[in-house]
């Protein structure tokens, strides 16, 4: 049997949107409508069994979801080993694979629509939080650790919807007739929240999206980027700066522009605990425990504010090497697209995940993942991309005909 016949409303984006709209739920709801949480969960549930029932019957398993299954079960399985909250660690795994099991799924059935729904989804809940961080300078509201929170939540926690929503519209637009003098100012819409509430590492981040993004539209820069190149440009970084503590190399950019000291406000003591226990446990690390327990093991910190240090803590050197191995297997399915651009936009993006979590843990990995499948199935994504654009063009030349004809007959 034919799946896809009884499946019609997945070629709708909107349908789309709202199947993964609770795997990317604004931190406003959870925080102002706490009683929601209930709602939230059966959504989740909803979503998660619509996904995994069609993954199931279309009886394919690509490397990068093998890759990703493989990185989130060994920290569930470092959390278990460690007694820690493995059933929030559970929901929140499997919100990680059901993303990228729609993602796996809809590039191949439909990744026209796959890339409008997260396009919809994503800039509405970017602008709706713009709109909040305009209205309310000081915050929309306060919880209990932070002052200002906004529609997406406080100001760290922006960028892991602006960076995809960048990305998604950078490669949407670049098969329309969209000027680039109009992609930019969209694209500065898009990122303009990052820059009021003025979160370092995400300024740092959304700027060099948004400053390789004009590089490769003027076509000096599409072939700067792979995923090997980020994953030592990346590496270098953490060896030369958390494990050698050379940081006064970037002096410029942490105190001249930023404004922070060369501790990187205290998160040198942060770093200088969590490797001494990784080397406590360096094989599967001490897996995801409450936030008392990990203040406690971390001097009173309750994550590392390093995304790659964060790994080693929870899931020790196998989860890094799973985590690693995901982002290089991308390498060998971005050879086959033909438009460069397509590749840039992805890595850049990846890239700029992670130039946030030099500072900063990753808390949420969804998105991230989400565009990691993306980059495995780009040249399906470019492919259906341009067969939009060729039928599109194929329907304006016939209205522009029709046009012609019909002026005619007024004419005679």
């Amino acid at each position: 049997m034919n799946v896809k016949l009884k499946l019609r409303p997945l070629n709708d984006p909107l349908v789309l949107s709202l199947i993964i709209l609770p795997f990317f739920w604004p931190a406003a709801f959870s925080d102002l409508f706490p009683e929601l949480d209930i709602v939230h969960d059966i959504l989740r549930l909803c979503s998660f069994a619509i996904i995994f029932a069609i993954f199931i019957a279309d009886r394919r398993l690509s490397k990068i979801i093998i890759a990703v299954f493989a990185d989130e079960m060994t920290l569930l399985f470092s959390t278990l080993l460690n007694d820690g909250e493995y059933w929030s660690l559970a929901v929140e795994c499997g919100s990680v694979l059901a993303v990228c099991m729609f993602v796996d799924l809809m590039s191949v059935r439909n990744a026209q629509a796959m890339v409008k729904a997260f396009l919809y989804l994503f800039s509405l809940e970017v602008i709706v939080n713009l709109i909040t961080v305009v209205a309310f300078p000081g915050g929309m509201y306060r919880t209990t650790r932070f002052w200002q929170n906004w529609f997406l939540g406080y100001d760290n926690t922006h960028y892991p919807i602006i960076l995809p929503s960048l990305c998604v519209f950078a490669v949407y637009a670049e098969k329309t007739r969209v000027p680039a003098i109009v992609q930019f100012f969209i694209i500065l819409l898009l990122s303009a929240s990052v820059y009021i509430t003025w979160s370092g590492a995400s300024v740092v981040a959304v700027t060099v999206w948004i400053v390789l993004w004009i590089i490769t539209k003027a076509r000096a820069g599409a072939n700067l980027l792979s995923a090997r190149r980020v994953v030592l440009l990346h590496g270098g970084f953490f060896f030369l700066v958390v494990i050698g503590r050379m940081q006064y190399l970037f002096k410029w950019l942490i105190v001249d522009i930023l404004g922070k000291d060369m501790t990187f406000t205290g998160r040198t003591v942060r770093w200088d605990v969590a490797l001494k226990m990784f080397r406590e446990k360096p094989l599967l690390g001490w897996g995801v425990v409450d936030t008392d327990l990990t203040r406690a093991r971390l001097a009173g910190f309750s994550h590392c504010h390093n995304h790659f240090l964060q790994i080693l803590y929870e899931s020790g050197l196998l989860g890094m090497v799973f985590f690693l191995a995901t982002i290089l297997i991308l390498d060998r399915p971005l050879k086959n697209v033909k438009n460069r651009k397509y590749s840039a936009y992805f890595l850049v993006t990846i890239l700029c995940f992670l130039i946030v979590g030099q500072v900063e843990a990753i808390t949420n990995m969804t998105p991230l993942f989400a565009i990691m499948t993306m980059v495995y199935h780009a040249p399906r994504i470019e492919r259906a991309l341009a067969s939009a654009e060729r039928r599109s063009g194929v329907r304006r030349a016939l209205k522009r005909e029709k046009t012609h004809l019909a002026g005619e007959k007024r004419i005679w």
